[in-house]
């Protein structure tokens, strides 16, 4: 998660509590930073993301309400801004003005060190809950390799551009798992895009001599009829519901085969 997502999550999580934590590999009992307002640099009256009141309105309000010349924030390890609180709105309004100067995408970030600072945004549970659905991904797409057929598995490795026609079937199910295992995005596309059929389609006319590609032009004929230029605008053409009638009759003549 990016920096600036972490903090769009943060502002709308219902718990609304900020935590700032070291980075990974820095002594978190030595790395502690103050930071106080920064200066507006088009108005040096002013205070970055702090709002003016009159001496006389400040008067009549909270001192958790307003922010003054000299008010601080201690980053350390643990530190939080709790939004759920007046302090921590108008405390969090100028502290995300360091944003990204001293704070570091994530615990894994090494580079930002600027003033001395090794901190980040802490999320609980957001790493763990990405790391679930990147898991969930790829047991979706091995789930779709283990149970495939044998003409399944090679239909799907020429999808995916493998020329596996020789092997058997056994080294083909290890290879789309090992795919499976690196690239879970991509054999779940060739399972469940429905372009991929036509595609499939579309290659297996071609094997066939149903489908011709001059070899000068590159352009695909269907008989006579012109069908596309290249293999992205002829599947363009296969898909599109108006050219349903030539795209069944390419099916058709390819299944006589």
């Amino acid at each position: 998660m990016e920096l600036q997502e972490r903090i769009e999550f943060i502002e709308k999580h219902p718990s609304k509590l900020i935590e700032f934590r070291i980075i990974d590999g820095v002594n978190r009992g030595l790395v502690t930073h103050t930071i106080e307002p920064k200066l507006d640099k088009l108005d040096e009256n002013r205070l970055l993301g702090v709002k003016t009141y009159s001496p006389a309105q400040m008067e009549k309000m909270h001192r958790d309400e307003y922010v003054i010349p000299g008010d601080k924030f201690k980053l350390e390890q643990g530190a939080t801004i709790d939004l759920s609180t007046t302090k921590g709105k108008v405390t969090w309004e100028w502290v995300k003005h360091y944003i990204p100067d001293i704070i570091a995408v994530d615990k894994f970030q090494t580079s930002n060190t600027v003033g001395g600072c090794f901190f980040y945004i802490h999320i609980e549970d957001v790493e763990t809950d990405a790391n679930i659905k990147k898991l969930n991904v790829k047991a979706d797409a091995l789930s779709l390799v283990v149970n495939s057929s044998p003409d399944d598995l090679r239909k799907r490795a020429k999808l995916l551009g493998l020329n596996l026609e020789n092997a058997k079937t056994d080294k083909i199910r290890e290879i789309l798992l090992e795919r499976a295992d690196m690239a879970p995005s991509e054999v779940i596309t060739v399972y469940k895009d429905p372009i991929m059929i036509v595609k499939l389609n579309l290659l297996e006319a071609i094997e066939k001599g149903i489908v011709t590609i001059d070899r000068e032009s590159g352009i695909y004929f269907f008989g006579t009829q012109i069908i596309g230029t290249n293999e992205k605008t002829t599947m363009q053409f296969l898909a599109d519901v108006a050219n349903k009638k030539i795209y069944e009759a390419i099916v058709k003549s390819t299944n006589k085969e």
